[in-house]
């Protein structure tokens, strides 16, 4: 019978990067609904994004070594995203009835349920929850890896097989672009979002390498201070896909080598752990607070926005985790347990 590994040491530092891509995608779609540009550069929340197509690529393939259930893998992914999406979309759709008053066709409600926009190419305007639209992304890879297990087919083909669908669907994408249900499945699988997944389960192949590649202490400290204020300074100077494409996997590296130097106690530590745990739900409720804030209390400083949007985000995001999304991440692991 297999079982389910667990690596020796807890990669804090990934909750961290979690956390940290969050509160970015966060203050970039602050600043973009006010329309604010500092130093004349429009902040992207992609840098973000990216991050977690990085860490989702990572963590699939470091944490199922030797995993063979695929209906334990499918029940575990998804108790993980769909209750806390179905509860932010509930939300999303009471505050347009509410306040638009606008409502919703059958369709767009099922291809919101579903989290499947066929429709045509994916956006952020292709879903109710805008910013669920990379969550498109995440399920697409869950979906591949599960189908991968049920034909029995050994985890290693996952790499080449999102390679070669990106390879062929970006090419047909590039010159027949098209609308409708093939526009949305060739958005799916050769959008360059999926080398950015493709990267993290790259770095999950040479994780062994990293943990025994030896590095003193002080030294990387620096490394990773130099590095993180070196990716800020590029995330400040707006987005590039191939900027980010280099310098994302590399910073991704560093702090993942720099979960030796994570103190293990401490405010700190707890504070950014637990903004790690509810990052999920801070990424799907932050614009409906935003757009809440704006419209209905008319806060258009961006200092008290900001402020006023983050307090409120993480106190709903905590309550979200606390009552939804941990209930059905731990009652998913228990009902997995029964196929492993």
């Amino acid at each position: 019978m297999n079982t389910e590994p667990q690596p020796n040491k807890k990669i804090y530092s990934l909750q961290y990067l979690r956390a940290f891509a969050a509160i970015w995608v966060l203050i970039t779609h602050v600043l973009q609904r006010l329309d604010i540009h500092p130093a004349g550069v429009a902040f992207a929340g992609q840098w973000g994004v990216d991050i977690f197509f990085l860490l989702s690529g990572f963590i699939i393939y470091y944490t199922t070594k030797d995993y063979s259930s695929w209906k334990s893998f499918a029940l575990k992914r998804v108790f993980r995203i769909y209750p806390a999406y179905l509860v932010c979309l509930a939300v999303y759709c009471t505050n347009s009835l509410v306040y638009n008053g606008g409502g919703y066709n059958l369709l767009t409600i099922i291809q919101n349920i579903v989290m499947v926009p066929f429709s045509g190419p994916i956006g952020f305007k292709s879903l109710i929850v805008g910013q669920a639209w990379s969550t498109c992304y995440e399920v697409y890879f869950y979906t591949l890896f599960a189908l991968l297990l049920f034909a029995g087919v050994s985890k290693k083909w996952l790499l080449p097989l999102i390679t070669a669908l990106f390879a062929i669907g970006f090419t047909i994408w590039r010159y027949y672009p098209s609308g409708g249900f093939c526009g949305y499945l060739l958005s799916l699988f050769g959008a360059q979002h999926v080398l950015f997944f493709c990267e993290g389960i790259v770095i999950a192949l040479m994780a062994s390498g990293i943990q025994r590649f030896e590095i003193k202490k002080g030294l990387l400290t620096i490394i990773a201070m130099l590095s993180l204020m070196a990716y800020i300074t590029f995330m400040c100077r707006s987005y590039s896909f191939f900027t980010s494409l280099v310098v994302s996997p590399v910073v991704f590296i560093v702090v993942y080598k720099a979960n030796e130097i994570v103190p293990e106690n401490g405010i700190v530590h707890r504070s950014m752990l637990t903004l790690g745990d509810i990052s999920f739900s801070i990424y799907l409720i932050h614009s409906v607070v935003i757009r809440f804030l704006l419209n209905q209390c008319h806060i258009d400083d961006f200092w008290s926005l900001l402020l006023v949007t983050l307090v409120v985000t993480i106190l709903l995001s905590l309550l979200c985790y606390t009552l939804v999304e941990k209930r059905f991440i731990d009652f998913g692991k228990q009902l997995s347990l029964k196929f492993i």
